[in-house]
This record gives structure tokens, C-alpha cells and sequence, in this order.
């Protein structure tokens, strides 16, 4: 409907990249949330076994650099994938 008014082919699609892209962020952030989640209680099984061997272990927060490395890398495979979909129906609709 909007490219009979003339708008061009991005300011169309430029939303759907958007919303790719923080869904993808949000897609990461939930892994990530899980994974800080999941720490406490595996953390607590495994010094109850590690204690067993005398040791010491514990499993450690992802590092900062790593964190902001799996949200970037969501966010882009959120916006690769609204990319692929949109140039997908882009075709088909001439």
C-alpha cells in the first residue's frame, strides 16, 4: 500500500529490520538470563561433588567482553534473519 504513495523500498522495510534486530537482543538476553540463572544452583551440585576431591570449582559469570559479544551476535542474526524474510517477500511482490 505505501509504494503507491511513492515511499521508497527502505522506508517500508527499515521497521521490520528494527524489530529483527531487538528481537534478536531480547532472544540474547533471555540466553543470558538463563545461563546467570542456572550458575547459582550448578554452582552449589558442583562444590558438593568437587568437596568429595578435596578441590576447589566453581563455574564463573561470562566475562563482560563475551557478554556483549552474544548480544551483538543475537542482535545480528535478529536483523540477518528480518533481512533474508524481507528480501524474500520483497521478490515475490514484483
Amino acid at each position: 500500500m505505501c509504494k503507491l504513495l511513492g515511499a521508497t523500498d527502505g522506508f517500508v522495510y527499515r521497521p521490520f529490520y528494527y524489530a529483527g534486530a531487538s528481537l534478536g537482543l531480547c532472544a540474547g538476553l533471555l540466553a543470558l538470563g538463563l545461563v546467570v540463572a542456572g550458575l547459582q544452583p550448578l554452582n552449589q551440585l558442583i562444590g558438593e561433588l568437587v568437596h568429595l576431591y578435596g578441590t576447589d570449582f566453581r563455574l564463573s559469570p561470562l566475562h563482560p567482553v563475551t557478554t556483549l559479544t552474544l548480544l551483538a551476535t543475537s542482535a545480528i542474526l535478529g536483523w540477518l534473519g528480518a533481512l533474508l524474510s524481507v528480501k524474500r517477500s520483497l521478490i515475490h511482490l514484483q
